[in-house]
């Protein structure tokens, strides 16, 4: 992460050089011909800067993205031209629930929010077709004019890659793996934001949620329309502020692609609970173990005490967090599903574990799994639980102990 960021930072500085000799420059004459190669690389980096920008832009919404670059007839989509009109038709799809579901309670709209996030998914992957390799073409012509890549392979391992692949493969190897960080980084960010939407039981928040994203794009444009480089610039914030958060936002996406599966497919109908174990996600930091990961809850052998198994970055063995119940929990039936909550001394419910909505209907058997009462949470409501939502959707460190 260190290596991409201090690469974005140098195309920045790189940007920020371009946009003053494109200032200081006057146009081409027969009596400046040494001004060329300086036109020359202000218009290479002024591709790359748009590039970036549409890149950055589609990866926050792939459907307003899509839209806008059919209407604004982008070489890179218009053989496409005849499909990416029916994307028009699910932005205005997307409009009409956005709009009115801040009328209608969260649980009556959360499977077309669920629709929507899996639209995103394959919208998303289509972006990275048409624009990660316009991206990679435009990354690798600036590097293979203005960086040394004979100086930088001279040490280490890099001297073997440069002898067996040479300048232009050794390029590949390094621009294309970015291009598609670049990408994945920040559709990832976009998706974390689309899963507090599906999570959140609250219309207000959707809404509030789906602001942030209208806002961001907003102001690219913004900058964008005063400058080129200036939107490339935010672009580049983007990109170093959603790697910061990758970890997070993808363990919030795997999260909510498996939430919205079990709410599209109504699996609660046909599941039958395992009688020893619950899987369940995080909703807090457990002895280092990071929210929103995904394992299974169990009785411990001694009692008292729950055991938490997972996997590590999903293929690493299996590793046990041992859990005190101390103060008991309680089961939250929820209206979509049913949470694990500690009673906290001002009388609110605090999450500790999600449980995923297949568990809906089940709750008596996960009680007696896991010996535990179950409550009815129903629908949270009011202004002041939508706060309470939020901040603890973002607070940074809330540790649940353990043995």
């Amino acid at each position: 992460m260190k290596v991409l960021s201090l690469v974005l930072a140098v195309l920045l500085s790189t940007c920020v050089s371009s946009f003053s000799l494109e200032r200081e420059t006057l146009p081409q004459t027969s009596d400046a011909p040494s001004e060329a190669p300086v036109q020359e690389t202000v218009a290479l980096f002024k591709e790359l800067s748009e590039t970036l920008i549409k890149q950055t832009g589609t990866a926050i919404s792939p459907v307003i993205g899509l839209s806008s670059l059919a209407v604004t007839g982008d070489p890179s989509v218009e053989k496409y031209k005849p499909w990416i009109w029916f994307v028009l038709v699910l932005l205005g799809a997307v409009l009409l629930k956005d709009v009115g579901g801040t009328f209608v309670p969260g649980v009556l709209k959360k499977p077309l929010d669920a629709v929507e996030f899996f639209q995103n998914q394959g919208l998303g992957a289509l972006c990275a077709g048409l624009l990660v390799p316009d991206l990679h073409e435009k990354l690798y012509s600036v590097m293979e004019r203005h960086v040394p890549v004979a100086e930088w392979a001279g040490g280490g391992g890099g001297q073997y890659i440069f002898a067996a692949t040479g300048s232009e493969g050794l390029l590949h190897i390094l621009t294309l793996p970015l291009s598609i960080v670049v990408f994945a980084s920040v559709w990832l960010l976009s998706n974390a934001i689309n899963a507090l939407i599906l999570l959140s039981p609250f219309s207000l928040v959707d809404a509030c949620l789906k602001s942030i994203k209208v806002a961001g794009l907003a102001l690219l444009a913004g900058l964008t329309a005063i400058h080129p480089y200036a939107g490339a610039a935010f672009s580049i914030i983007i990109v170093v502020v959603a790697l910061c958060l990758a970890g997070k936002a993808f363990r919030l996406y795997r999260f909510s692609v498996i939430f919205a599966w079990d709410i599209l497919t109504r699996k609660h109908k046909r599941f039958q609970p395992h009688p020893e174990h619950v899987m369940v996600f995080l909703d807090q930091e457990l002895a280092e173990v990071p929210s929103r990961t995904y394992g299974r809850l169990s009785p411990d052998l001694a009692p008292g005490q729950w055991r938490f198994t997972y996997r590590p970055w999903l293929i690493l063995p299996e590793s046990v967090v041992v859990i005190p119940l101390d103060p008991r929990p309680k089961l939250g039936r929820g209206i979509v599903h049913a949470t694990v909550e500690v009673s906290e001394d001002d009388g609110d419910l605090d999450t500790y574990f999600h449980l995923l909505p297949r568990y809906r209907g089940h709750e008596t058997t996960v009680g007696q799994c896991l010996e535990l009462e179950v409550v009815d949470i129903g629908l949270r409501r009011g202004f002041t639980l939508a706060c309470r939502w939020i901040k603890s959707a973002f607070r940074k460190k809330r540790s649940v102990a353990a043995v």
